[in-house]
């Protein structure tokens, strides 16, 4: 376990659950029994600065289908909201020309770095809470930090 997770278990030790989210069989085991669930903070997602090399098909494994299993997981257990921390790379290319970047703009990157996977598959990861959030009436939270650009 990493040691930013393992300081926010400290934190509250009997409430906070930590698991591979693109292993369903894990999520199922260690969690289906756990009642009342207020809601589920959703920091899955692998990031190109944090990987070795160049493998797109982990991007799809963590951030669709490990958001897709942390969705389900709410949708089966009742959990009624969700907080998700999205990515900023869909808009950073505004800041050649904007001073702050502000999470309601209209996704402006590069469709050929090593980061374009990743972006299509959080912007697809947001997506599918905005689903489930209309269809399953799951209330959906979105993060994302406003940048300053730097000049």
């Amino acid at each position: 376990m990493s040691e930013r997770l393992q300081s926010l278990q400290k934190v509250q030790e009997e409430s906070f659950y930590s698991s591979h989210s693109g292993k369903r069989a894990v999520i199922r085991r260690r969690y289906l029994l756990k009642k009342n669930i207020f809601a589920v903070v959703d920091l899955a997602g692998l990031m190109p600065a944090r990987m070795k090399g160049y493998e797109p098909y982990k991007y799809i494994d963590v951030n669709i289908t490990g958001n897709f299993n942390i969705l389900e997981y709410c949708r089966i257990n009742k959990v009624d909201r969700i907080l998700y921390a999205q990515s900023f790379g869909d808009i950073k290319d505004y800041g050649e020309t904007e001073l702050v970047l502000k999470a309601d703009m209209t996704p402006k990157f590069n469709y050929n770095t090593d980061h374009t996977i990743y972006v299509m598959t959080k912007n697809f990861a947001a997506d599918m809470i905005k689903n489930y959030n209309q269809r399953y009436n799951i209330n959906a939270f979105m993060l994302i930090q406003k940048i300053k650009a730097t000049k």
